[in-house]
């Protein structure tokens, strides 16, 4: 932390500039880049707790890769019958995991070079907010931008909200004429049914919105490149 910086529910907030930036991970950093260590799940997951922590979501794009290898941990486990004990967390990464995980974590520094305005000026009918989601294999992800009409003529854009999830492994669904419960495995999630879930996740981003800054509907504009959301909202 340099002068001038504050922590700020959970990321820096630089006063002189106004903006948060999300680094400051050099200790975790250069944890894990010493040759001698072995990188086990805990070790894992002890980076995604120090690294993950973003209310506003601005970094759950990065922390979202380090989620996918974790994932996949906990998939080979369950595939092996290993459950989640003590002596698994001490278990070292699969071979093949360490290089996306050393590819992940030689990425940390460059997190000092992000940074985001603290500052997002709203005007009731001089600000609309932008809203996108959008699925893959690997996640679920959604971002809401504002475009404000500034006084002196200008147009000042900031990203408001940011929220990525990993793919789920299951989920548990209910039958609405039967009311039975069931749970629906990794196999059987299809993109369109992860695209209605980012559409879902968006429109959580949406309401809290609209309660922070009182949005006119019409001063909300949503996009998804998913003709399947499209069909189910009609």
């Amino acid at each position: 932390m340099v002068a001038g910086e504050d922590k700020a529910l959970g990321i820096m907030l630089n006063n002189c500039w106004n903006k948060f930036s999300f680094g400051g991970h050099h200790g975790l950093y250069k944890e894990l880049k010493n040759p001698n260590k072995v990188h086990t799940i805990r070790t894992l997951a002890r980076a995604i707790a120090v690294s993950a922590y973003d209310p506003i979501g601005i970094s759950s794009p990065f922390t979202l890769q380090c989620r996918h290898i974790m994932r996949e941990v906990m998939k080979r486990n369950k595939a092996l019958g290993i459950k989640p004990t003590k002596e698994m967390w001490n278990t070292p990464l699969f071979e093949d995991l360490e290089a996306p995980f050393k590819a992940w974590y030689e990425q940390l520094p460059h997190l000092d070079n992000l940074k985001l305005n603290a500052c997002v000026y709203f005007k009731p009918g001089n600000t609309a907010f932008f809203c996108f989601c959008d699925a893959s294999n690997v996640g679920i992800g959604m971002a809401i931008y504002s475009r404000s009409d500034m006084p002196n003529g200008k147009i000042k854009t900031n990203l408001v909200r940011a929220k990525s999830k990993v793919r789920p492994m299951s989920m548990p669904i209910k039958d609405e004429e039967s009311e039975e419960k069931s749970t629906v495995e990794d196999e059987h999630f299809s993109i369109p049914r992860l695209e209605l879930m980012a559409a879902e996740e968006l429109l959580k981003h949406i309401k809290e919105l609209q309660e922070a800054y009182d949005v006119n509907p019409e001063d909300l504009w949503c996009y998804t490149d998913s003709s399947c959301v499209f069909f189910w909202l009609q």
